[in-house]
């Protein structure tokens, strides 16, 4: 998310962080957003690929083919850790698949 380059300056350095700070830090970005009504809801599908764009004030990384599918395990798996401890309620369409593999 690209709250989370502002806050470490690259999706190189935020590849290097674990997955409990990447949650910690999805956490605080999500509250960031509910706070401002334009920035949009955080998205799990889309979260990783938020780091890589062009445009906008600190966000012009270049998509980078070996980083990007790195940052996506990472995501989930932190999105998946912030479900587990009911700190975020799973998307339905999560919810169903979860449900028909269990």
């Amino acid at each position: 998310m690209r709250e989370l380059v502002a806050k470490f300056g690259s999706p190189e350095r935020v590849n290097t962080l674990t997955e409990d700070e990447i949650a910690r830090s999805l956490l605080e970005a999500m509250k960031q957003r509910r706070k401002d009504p334009i920035a949009g809801m955080a998205n799990r599908e889309h979260a990783a690929g938020e780091l890589f764009g062009v445009g906008g004030s600190n966000f012009t990384a270049i998509a980078d083919h070996n980083l990007q599918p790195q940052l996506e395990r990472k995501f989930r798996k932190a999105w998946d850790k912030l479900e587990e401890q009911d700190l975020i309620e799973p998307e339905p369409a999560t919810m169903e698949k979860t449900a028909m593999s269990g």
